[in-house]
């Protein structure tokens, strides 16, 4: 313990300091990981072009991920379709 004048401060792994600091210190980890997986994801927004309605139609209007009707879809290089959605939970999981 820290004498202050007449008050005693806790020092220690017990201590509510010491406690707040390691939760501030996660809160700020977990809003850093968010800021890098927003800047991924609006990448993975902008390189992939929309598909047409032709496309969508051609494709089967569905999803291989959810197998739901596609109304919207993007494309990848290798000409399959998905939703953004569907796309952005895929990556989700496959970086976390």
């Amino acid at each position: 313990m820290i004498r202050q004048g007449t008050t005693q401060i806790a020092k220690g792994p017990n201590s509510l300091i010491y406690q707040q600091q390691a939760l501030l210190g996660a809160i700020v980890k977990h809003i850093k990981g968010f800021i890098r997986l927003k800047i991924a994801l609006g990448a993975l927004h902008r390189a992939l072009p929309d598909a047409t309605p032709e496309e969508i139609e051609a494709y089967d209007d569905e999803c291989a991920i959810c197998r739901e009707p596609m109304a919207k879809a993007k494309r990848l290089s290798c000409k399959h379709l998905f939703h953004l959605t569907c796309l952005r939970s895929w990556y989700n999981g496959s970086v976390l």
